[in-house]
């Protein structure tokens, strides 16, 4: 391909920046809540696994800490969500944070590959 194919190819690509910002944003926004699902789920096996009451004292000591690391800010913030008054609730907010995490991260997907597939298909449309 010569410099002036790239150019043309450019300025045909160019023309959908808006779909290419969107994809991009979507991709980002997808590996937030891909994170998030990881790290909601792994708490979800951590609330099935230990007793409440140990996870009541462990959320205790960590709140009478001077200094938090970033792991032990990540648990604060966690608890502060998810753990309730009880075992069944936090196991409950646990699972609704799952199902709105896995949602999300799918609506995002769904953006992500829409907006990456239309750009392909219109270039096709364009060039010939």
């Amino acid at each position: 391909m010569n410099q002036s194919s790239h150019i043309r190819l450019f300025k045909l690509i160019l023309t959908y920046w808006p779909l290419l910002v969107a994809s991009g944003i979507a991709a980002i926004v997808f590996v937030l809540f891909n994170s998030a699902s990881i790290w909601i789920t792994a708490t979800m096996i951590n609330n099935v696994l230990i007793d409440f009451n140990d996870m009541v004292a462990e959320n205790t000591r960590l709140l009478a800490l001077d200094s938090w690391s970033a792991n032990d800010q990540l648990k604060l913030f966690s608890n502060k969500l998810l753990l309730k008054e009880s075992a069944i609730e936090t196991v409950s907010s646990v699972c609704v944070a799952l199902v709105v995490v896995f949602t999300c991260k799918n609506i995002a997907l769904y953006i992500k590959i829409y907006q990456k597939k239309k750009i392909p298909i219109n270039l096709i449309r364009k060039v010939n």
